[in-house]
């Protein structure tokens, strides 16, 4: 597999012509006509080059599409076992969708609720069961503070 759709899409969306790319990339416009056709392929030391001139990856240029990740459904913490996990989970689906700190104590608050009912009786406001529900998570293996000092 060659360069050549990679290579015209990704300088397109530059908005550069054959000619601006060779001088940039010290070749002559024929030259990149060439890989754009693939009559020729450049040598991995163009290809770096291109890439990083178009601002794309070199799988880019390739044609290979990265893998997509997945991203898990905001209710998936449901399916956890216990309230520690569904913390833990919270916080992954938070990060992956990029929720406000709104959504996230929303997402937490209704996990309280979920899990342990009985802790939203009078003597707890749901922002508390909401910090208890956190430290659980941080007490049940310290996973989500290590996640967030991660990001």
């Amino acid at each position: 597999m060659g360069v050549e759709k990679g290579l015209r899409t990704a300088r397109l969306a530059k908005r550069m012509t054959q000619e601006e790319l060779g001088r940039l990339l010290h070749v002559s416009d024929a030259t990149i006509n060439r890989y754009e056709k693939g009559v020729h392929q450049p040598d991995p030391d163009k290809l770096n080059k291109l890439a990083d001139i178009l601002g794309v990856s070199t799988d880019e240029l390739l044609g290979r599409t990265p893998p997509r990740r997945e991203l898990p459904a905001p209710d998936a913490w449901k399916s956890c076992p216990n309230l520690g996990e569904a913390a833990l989970m919270i916080e992954e689906i938070a990060g992956a969708h990029g929720w406000s700190d709104e959504r996230r104590e929303a997402e937490h608050l209704e996990a309280v609720r979920f899990f342990r009912p009985q802790w939203l009786d009078e003597k707890k406001s749901g922002r508390s069961a909401v910090a208890a529900h956190v430290r659980l998570g941080v007490d049940n293996g310290g996973g989500l503070e290590r996640r967030r000092k991660s990001r």
